[in-house]
């Protein structure tokens, strides 16, 4: 049990870009834990240092806080550690892991971290809000390593089969595997289209997939499905191993997603985020 030792604010802390309301001290070391990735938002900000003096009612905190360098190289890891000393909300197992992330984090480039980001949101189901990201990255920066680039089209391809769009993920499988040939865009480009297609014996007539390809792929429902992150520098940040999932799996989540369509659960405003 953690005695909490920040009062609730009644005017919460914003995330804007996630649109998280943090109303305490405690919940600030919550999103750090569990959300490390968030720094990567601004989220130690001049704002959060207001909110922190004036309505948390932690005038030291905030102190302490606006005292750090953002220049520094270690800024992140410092304000964590502000916040995580300051509230004694995080067990040591806790600290370590998110000073160990923001670590990794530091080692990366600009287009690494918001990669790293937008992965975070992709394990976290946000996949219109990563699916925007990646695409933002992929406009906006011209000169991505060719290795990057296709971790970034993978990813993609992964978010795309999430939402059973299989032959869009097959195109940026393909594509991801054309930017830099690895066996893991292959395999995912292959799964995804043995999902894709009803007419398996097309694929095979085709020389699209091998028999080899069909038995592998389809002589068992467990692993039809092992889309998975990609990324070797990201890995040391997030621990995303393949994901294996049968077709059950796959028609429940289906199901579900129909009903909430047919239910309007999923409102305009998600789409657009």
């Amino acid at each position: 049990m953690i005695l909490c030792c920040g009062e609730k604010s009644k005017k919460p802390y914003i995330v804007e870009d996630e649109g998280v309301n943090i109303y305490s001290i405690e919940e600030l070391c919550f999103y750090l834990i569990h959300y490390p990735e968030y720094v990567l938002t601004d989220l130690f900000s001049e704002r959060l240092f207001e909110w922190m003096e004036y309505d948390a009612h932690l005038p030291s905190v905030s102190k302490k806080l606006r005292s750090l360098d953002p220049s520094d190289d270690k800024y992140y890891q410092r304000a964590a550690r502000v916040v995580f000393e300051e509230s004694g909300y995080a067990t040591e197992r806790e600290k370590e892991s998110v000073l160990s992330f923001l670590n990794v984090l530091t080692g990366m480039t600009d287009e690494e971290r918001k990669k790293a980001y937008a992965d975070g949101r992709l394990k976290e189901g946000k996949i219109y809000r990563a699916i925007k990201i990646y695409n933002k990255i992929l406009g906006e920066s011209k000169n991505i390593p060719d290795a990057l680039r296709a971790d970034i089209l993978h990813n993609l391809g992964t978010a795309y089969a999430k939402l059973f769009l299989f032959d869009t993920a097959a195109d940026f499988f393909k594509r991801a595997n054309i930017a830099y040939p690895n066996e893991i865009h292959q395999e995912a480009y292959k799964r995804a289209l043995y999902l894709y297609e009803d007419d398996k014996e097309r694929l095979l007539h085709e020389n699209i997939l091998s028999g080899e390809d069909l038995g592998r792929i389809g002589k068992t429902e467990k692993d039809i499905l092992a889309f998975q992150f990609h990324g070797d520098r990201i890995k040391e940040a997030f621990s995303n191993d393949a994901q294996s999932i049968t077709q059950e799996t796959i028609s429940a989540w289906k199901a579900d997603y129909l009903k909430r369509m047919e239910n309007g659960i999923l409102a305009k405003a998600f789409w657009d985020r």
